[in-house]
């Protein structure tokens, strides 16, 4: 079945629109940094709103890397996500002893200095003008210039990082990390460092979004500080909400919804059937925040642990009922609601 699976990816790109090739795209690097954001806040409970920064890091690093030093991007694109993993742990440094909304807000303020230091370091980072010029890779002589083969590399990265992070949470580190998300004080009291933890999980969270921005940066092929708002890391976090905080799905499902939803809003404001002012709040985006936050608050009440827990819940509801154990099934469900 799974070779089932990447056949039909691997013949996808080929059969369909470079549209929906470009989606695909997006939600791939998307994944890599919701990812980086979910094992941040799904193991340690640390809220970061400074992620938008180190996307820009590692975007605006690979494409000085490549663009002003002629380095290859196979070395570029791990540098970019270790200079990443260099301003987070430095931010860890200052702020990992931080829970909760005061973790926010240092991270949020980190995001703002980045942005006025891009705006005005306009020599090397372009100013609001953004830097252009940002060549695609190649790959032994072969430029990955069209969709499907930069599709292929996006999400070739996005499988490494998720295999990888999967067996960091089965290790011993993980079980660690596991403690200190139970119960820190416990954690402290068996002589788990939870500072060192924490910070640990704060610089990996830095190097996955590094990634992404990399990967972004020579897809896009522009970069400009209007792509790393805080805006953007308001997006990650409802992505993993979404998805499912501690779920290692949780970031891809999530930058799918998040990505596919306003085509699909902008697919029926073309719909003539629909009243004209339905179709105006439709192709709005201000009305698409208001969307995110009604589908945020609908996940938060009915399924609080994420779209991707919500559907493993309901399939096996459903297999039960369908066995014949139906009455198991309601009162279950019940439980867990």
């Amino acid at each position: 079945m799974s070779i089932f699976g990447v056949g039909v990816f691997i013949l996808f790109p080929h059969l369909t629109s470079e549209y929906f090739v470009s989606i695909l795209t997006l939600i791939g690097i998307y994944s890599i940094a919701a990812t980086g954001l979910n094992v941040l806040l799904g193991n340690t409970g640390q809220i970061s709103l400074g992620q938008a920064a180190f996307y820009g890091i590692g975007a605006y690093s690979s494409a000085l890397l490549t663009t002003k030093l002629s380095l290859n991007f196979w070395l570029a694109m791990p540098f970019a996500g270790i200079i990443a993993a260099v301003f987070g742990y430095i931010v860890g440094l200052t702020s990992v002893r931080l829970r909760h909304a005061y973790l926010a807000m240092a991270t949020l303020a980190f995001n703002e200095i980045f942005l006025v230091i891009v705006e005005q370091w306009g020599e090397f980072t372009g100013g609001v003008g953004g830097l252009v010029g940002i060549k695609r890779p190649n790959l032994w002589g072969y430029p990955l210039h069209s969709g499907a083969s930069y599709l292929y590399l996006v999400w070739f990265v996005l499988f490494l990082i998720f295999f990888f992070n999967k067996n960091l949470l089965r290790s011993r580190i993980g079980s660690a990390i596991s403690s200190v998300r139970q119960d820190e004080v416990a954690a402290a009291a068996l002589g788990i460092k939870v500072s060192r933890y924490k910070l640990k999980i704060f610089t990996l969270s830095a190097f996955y979004t590094g990634v992404a921005g990399s990967l972004f940066a020579h897809y896009s092929r522009f970069i400009g500080p209007g792509s790393f708002h805080i805006h953007f890391s308001i997006v990650l976090l409802i992505m993993v909400e979404i998805g499912g905080v501690r779920n290692p799905f949780g970031g891809i499902v999530g930058a799918a919804i998040i990505v596919l939803l306003p085509e699909l809003l902008s697919f029926c404001s073309k719909l003539s059937f629909l009243p004209h002012g339905i179709r105006l709040i439709l192709n709005e985006y201000s009305y698409h925040l208001i969307i995110y936050g009604i589908l945020l608050f609908v996940i938060a009440v009915f399924a609080p642990g994420g779209f991707v827990k919500w559907i493993s819940n309901w399939i096996g509801w459903s297999s039960r009922l369908f066995m014949g154990k139906g009455n198991q099934g309601w009162t279950s469900l019940g439980r867990r609601d």
